[in-house]
């Protein structure tokens, strides 16, 4: 769990995780049963909302498909870590 103590390194090993399994989330690799209707039901409304708990809060972050799609993994963790920040990184 990441806290808003946490240090950036940390956030980026985590962003960096996100983005790495949602970019094999969009290429259509295999994922655990149970969740495999959630992922299309998630591609279907065209946005990924990950859940991120933090402090005493859980953060959910949206983002479109599209922006999985067209960035490359290192910037989608760039992208997920700007939000985790609490930024408003707009792209898509």
């Amino acid at each position: 769990m990441a806290t808003s103590n946490t240090p950036a390194k940390i956030l980026r090993m985590h962003s960096d995780r996100i983005a790495h399994i949602m970019k094999d989330l969009e290429a259509g690799q295999p994922v655990k049963d149970g969740i495999s209707s959630k992922i299309a039901a998630s591609k279907a409304s065209g946005v990924f909302r990950p859940l991120v708990a933090m402090d005493d809060k859980l953060v959910v972050i949206e983002i479109p498909w599209t922006t999985v799609r067209n960035l490359s993994e290192s910037e989608l963790s760039a992208f997920i870590f700007d939000l985790m920040q609490g930024g408003q990184a707009a792209k898509g």
